[in-house]
């Protein structure tokens, strides 16, 4: 028999592209890298990795292009032991990618075109969350009225099957769309925000009082 998932994360999949700079770069001129590197990257892959390092059997719910990318990305996912049978494939829409700069300061910069990620459906939903422990879901599935759907549907039935949850603030979220973090909260068991996030979500200075 398969194995059941432990826990569902919910989120971003893309590839990233890794530019090692000394500097960040200036308009208009050449801004040769150091070194570069592409990587499996995302807001729903990036947790799910760690959790399988950690043994435990995760699945992720996403979204990739019907290219080579999307598919290579699946597999890719498949071989860490994540299950990707949740996975959906967009005709129309290319895979996520990130430009990631670093510079030698260790500052990092994400510039990102989502792709199919902005389309996610609830397709599967039901059946995916049914017998989870734990969902995860990320902020960025908060940002379009359509997906926003799909995450709360997510929290709802979550909770009503008596898993636990979890929402992953993110920058973008708090400074575009912090009343769907807040309509979100009450479906969440462990809220996870930066201090800045708690602030622009709350429109509080006071982190103590955002806290709350």
């Amino acid at each position: 028999m398969p194995r059941r998932l432990l826990t569902l994360v919910i989120g971003d999949i893309s590839r990233d592209l890794f530019l090692n700079l000394p500097t960040f770069p200036k308009p208009g001129r050449d801004n040769p890298a150091a070194s570069s590197s592409w990587a499996l990257g995302g807001s729903a892959f990036n947790p799910a990795a760690v959790l399988i390092r950690l043994r435990v059997y995760t699945g992720v719910i996403g979204r990739v292009g019907q290219d080579a990318e999307g598919l290579a990305i699946i597999r890719q996912m498949r071989k860490l032991g994540i299950q990707t049978r949740y996975i959906q494939k967009d005709t129309e829409r290319p895979t996520g990618v990130c430009a990631i700069p670093v510079t030698a300061d260790g500052e990092r910069t994400i510039i990102g075109a989502r792709g199919a990620n902005v389309a996610l459906a609830s397709e599967g939903l039901a059946e995916a969350i049914q017998g989870i422990r734990h969902l995860h879901v990320s902020g960025y599935t908060l940002l379009e009225a359509k997906t926003r759907k799909v995450a709360m549907e997510a929290l709802r039935l979550a909770r009503e099957s008596g898993a636990t949850t979890s929402l992953d603030f993110t920058w973008n979220a708090a400074t575009d769309v912090p009343d769907a973090i807040r309509e979100a909260l009450p479906h969440v068991t462990a809220a996870l925000a930066s201090a800045p996030e708690l602030r622009m979500t709350f429109g509080m200075r006071q982190l103590s009082r955002a806290a709350e």
